[in-house]
């Protein structure tokens, strides 16, 4: 019975998820243009138009803003949706602090992923500090602090036999939806650390 709401409320999620996307077939994923993410399909959500989709984007933020102890009224940029195919992936970066602040967030659907997290040498970081994380369908990762700005982030490429995580479990890795979230960068005319 759990299992059957469980997939009962999966594919309810993943119905509502379908026409705010705007994804077509999967035939049309593409390279992104900086070779950072391969095999997906993307779109910035300005707008949404299912009262129950915008109702979890609020809620989802409220959650975020709660868990790091900042305003309500901090402002987010708009959602983004990542539609990862079951054998793309996206390769060590850590996101542009050119207009955005000090949160990228995540919540992953569809299917599990490990994220893994590695210093970043060009912060002054050891590349073998390594921190991996199972992203299970469903859950919620914070990005901020060094984190957010001293480690890349990537979500490792499937392999044939799937992933083993640190307690024998096999994550096979399927199709991966994912809505970012991260604030708006503050600028220092308007009373904030410029970064």
């Amino acid at each position: 019975m759990w299992e059957e709401t469980k997939k009962k409320k999966k594919t309810r999620v993943k119905s509502k998820l379908e026409p705010f996307a705007d994804i077509q077939s999967l035939s049309s994923l593409h390279q992104f243009r900086d070779s950072v993410i391969t095999k997906y399909r993307e779109v910035e959500k300005q707008e949404w138009f299912d009262p129950a989709n915008k109702a979890l984007a609020e809620r989802i933020k409220t959650l975020i803003l709660q868990t790091l102890h900042r305003p309500a009224t901090l402002p987010l940029l708009p959602v983004h949706l990542i539609d990862l195919a079951e054998d793309g992936f996206i390769k060590p970066h850590v996101d542009s602090i050119k207009f955005s602040g000090d949160i990228v967030s995540g919540l992953s659907l569809c299917s599990p992923a490990i994220m893994q997290l590695k210093g970043d040498e060009e912060q002054g970081m050891d590349p073998t500090s390594i921190v991996r994380l199972l992203l299970r369908p469903r859950s919620l990762y914070i990005l901020c602090g060094e984190a957010r700005y001293k480690y890349t982030h990537e979500i490792l490429a499937p392999s044939p036999e799937g992933e083993r995580w640190t307690d024998g479990e096999v994550v096979a890795r399927g199709r991966r939806l994912s809505l970012i979230f991260r604030d708006e960068k503050v600028h220092e005319n308007e009373g904030g650390e410029g970064r």
